[in-house]
């Protein structure tokens, strides 16, 4: 299984950065072992307006369930996302994490 997480924009140094830095490197720490061949990082750059940003994410999300991490959307547990995950990985799927720019 491959997961991406796909954002708009560069995450500068600082505290932010750091635990990105640290949450990729636990995962790809223990993710071979639960079936996850990669997992990586993609930023795409921001602005050019709200339909800009979605083409630029667009294009790197390919076949790949999404699953776009919003303020107002459906919140999940963590044993649900583990078991979607879980699923996913046994159909061959691949995951992506979008987070959208500041405009939306």
């Amino acid at each position: 299984m491959r997961i991406r997480l796909v954002c708009v924009g560069r995450l500068k140094d600082g505290p932010e950065r750091a635990l990105v830095d640290d949450y990729l490197a636990r995962a790809r720490r223990t993710g071979s072992s639960l079936g996850w061949r990669e997992i990586t990082e993609i930023e795409v750059a921001s602005g050019g307006g709200i339909e800009r940003e979605a083409d630029r994410l667009l294009e790197k999300l390919g076949d790949s369930i999404v699953i776009r991490l919003d303020e107002t959307g459906k919140a999940s547990t963590s044993e649900r996302l583990a078991a979607d995950l879980a699923r996913w990985r046994d159909d061959g799927r691949e995951v992506a994490f979008v987070i959208g720019g500041a405009d939306g």
